[in-house]
């Protein structure tokens, strides 16, 4: 499957359920390109369907492996990220909520592009 993205939903929630501490997500992916900044995002979806951040973490893929040496990524070669830099959260997530993550390739400005990631 070639996209610049996906979106993971959880179950509603069965009841209020306190979330708290540092999230930390792994994938594999594919790309075409040897580099590109990627960013994951944790959301609270709300019963009417309004949404809360709650945390997220980015990466360059070619730091992947350490933020110490690049390397750069095999086009068409499924790799693994390791997202374990979120930001620290705690909240009740309400009954009837469910959970989104949210896997992009980075739009920010300042961030490296690519034209497609293979989802694993």
């Amino acid at each position: 499957m070639l996209v610049q993205g996906l979106i993971y939903h959880s179950d509603a929630l069965p009841a209020a359920t306190e979330i708290s501490g540092f999230p930390k997500v792994t994938v594999w992916l594919a790309m075409d390109v040897p580099d590109t900044d990627l960013e994951v995002t944790l959301y609270e979806i709300l019963s009417d369907g309004s949404s809360i951040q709650l945390s997220s973490a980015n990466m360059r893929a070619r730091y992947r492996e350490s933020l110490r040496q690049e390397k750069p990524v095999p086009p068409g070669k499924a790799e693994k990220y390791v997202f374990d830099n979120f930001t620290f959260f705690s909240r009740q997530v309400a009954k009837g909520s469910r959970l989104r993550l949210v896997v992009v390739v980075s739009t920010h400005h300042r961030a490296k592009r690519t034209t497609t990631v293979e989802v694993l």
